[in-house]
């Protein structure tokens, strides 16, 4: 009896090995990267949703699909659904990805314009602890602590950024802003 049943569950597995093989094997590369494309022209007509169901069409073809990820959590903050895309973004963030940078941006992002601030400012720190270097983390978080009422680490903050990155327009524009509204 025992030896019947361990062959069902070989058998069993088999066929769930064989069913997994052959639906990554249906999966074609052109039909995630046509998704990915009709989600972002949705996005930058602001049709949201529709750029959102075309994002999870392409999580139910590859639910690791790390740019899909991305184009979520950055429709979720445009269409500011604030608690979604703090959720999307702290998912995400629990797998590998070369968005993660981004992701740590937007999930500050949505932190600051949901009011909590702190929170934001933590996420962004944590960025910069893996991406010491990333000139959005380190305006984003330069912008919240000014945002906070603290202008002069706000403002060595934006320096920094601009010691890594001289060209980087929106920092320039940005200290620039900042030292105007001083005097």
């Amino acid at each position: 009896m025992k030896a019947t049943i361990a062959k069902w569950w070989v058998a069993i597995g088999a066929l769930c090995l064989m069913t997994q093989t052959a639906i990554a094997g249906a999966v074609d590369p052109s039909d995630v990267q046509r998704l990915i494309r009709e989600g972002t022209a949705l996005h930058g007509r602001g049709q949201f949703d529709g750029a959102l169901e075309k994002y999870r069409a392409v999580l139910a073809l590859n639910p690791a699909h790390a740019e899909a990820h991305y184009e979520i959590v950055a429709t979720l903050y445009a269409k500011k659904a604030w608690q979604d895309c703090i959720d999307a973004a702290n998912s995400a963030l629990q797998t590998p990805s070369p968005f993660r940078a981004r992701l740590f941006v937007a999930n500050g992002n949505c932190l600051d314009e949901s009011g909590q601030r702190e929170r934001a400012i933590a996420t962004y720190e944590a960025g910069l602890r893996e991406f010491s270097r990333h000139p959005e983390l380190g305006l984003n978080l330069a912008i919240a602590i000014q945002k906070g009422g603290d202008v002069s680490r706000s403002l060595s903050l934006m320096e920094k950024v601009l010691d890594d990155a001289p060209t980087y327009r929106t920092a320039n524009f940005d200290l620039g802003r900042v030292y105007a509204r001083q005097g």
